[in-house]
């Protein structure tokens, strides 16, 4: 592992990805590091390898050349059992439309990473019991009405889903949250609201927060800010061939 991915919640050396061996390589990316408790914007518009990215960080994907470091272990020395496992103790996920068990509960759709992680049961676990966790954290989201936490979560409006999905991310003190255009659906004033609390309660976990969005108005809310276009290079120079 090189100097810098030791010190990385997610680091990346010499990522290159396509999606078939003779198709063009569609993801090129020299460095990229996320420290600890790092607050970092990535923007691009649909197509610029957003989504890719993010299977490589997850170890969903795997590069063609490279290494993804995830808590220090290389992606790519680990059996796909293994990877499985590192991701659901390591990141919490928000993505765009959810992607809630509709059947299950609120309270069940925030514990589910506790069922999959000994590591976020545990830590979860720490100062009080898993589910009075997941209460303390829908509570923080404005979710401590006792009649929506047995209800199941598609009888909820968007936004009540949107802190649900957040609260599932949050629980167990994953090292990283990766929210992928969580707030596409929200107005202005909502969407402010909701990056405040996203950001504070990873903050009071310790947690990296890596925001995707084509939404370029929202990079004023992080420590650092990046273009998918400066950062992959063969979007790079197929944006240069034009």
């Amino acid at each position: 592992m090189s100097s810098g991915s030791t010190q990385s919640i997610i680091a990346l050396r010499g990522i290159r990805y396509r999606w078939r061996p003779t198709a063009p390589v569609v993801l090129d990316i020299e460095q990229l590091d996320i420290a600890p408790g790092e607050r970092l914007f990535i923007r691009g518009p649909s197509g610029s390898g957003k989504t890719t990215l993010l299977g490589l960080m997850g170890g969903v994907l795997s590069p063609g050349s490279g290494h993804v470091y995830l808590a220090g272990a290389d992606l790519s020395r680990l059996s796909a059992a293994h990877r499985d496992r590192l991701r659901a103790d390591e990141i919490g996920f928000v993505f765009q439309m959810f992607n809630l068990i509709p059947y299950l509960s609120v309270l069940d759709n925030v514990l589910l990473p506790c069922r999959f992680s000994r590591s976020r049961q545990q830590r979860a676990g720490a100062e009080r019991e898993p589910v009075e966790e997941a209460r303390r954290l829908l509570a923080r989201l404005g979710l401590d009405q006792e009649n929506l936490l047995t209800r199941d979560v598609a009888e909820l409006s968007v936004g009540q889903q949107q802190r649900v999905a957040v609260a599932r991310a949050l629980i167990g003190r994953p090292g990283i949250v990766i929210a992928d255009e969580p707030t596409s659906a929200l107005d202005a004033d909502s969407r402010d609201e909701f990056l405040a609390l996203l950001q504070e309660e990873c903050g009071s976990s310790g947690a990296a927060l890596l925001f995707v969005s084509h939404d370029v108005s929202l990079a004023r809310h992080f420590d650092r800010s990046l273009d998918m276009q400066t950062l992959n290079r063969a979007l790079d120079a197929e944006v240069g061939q034009r």
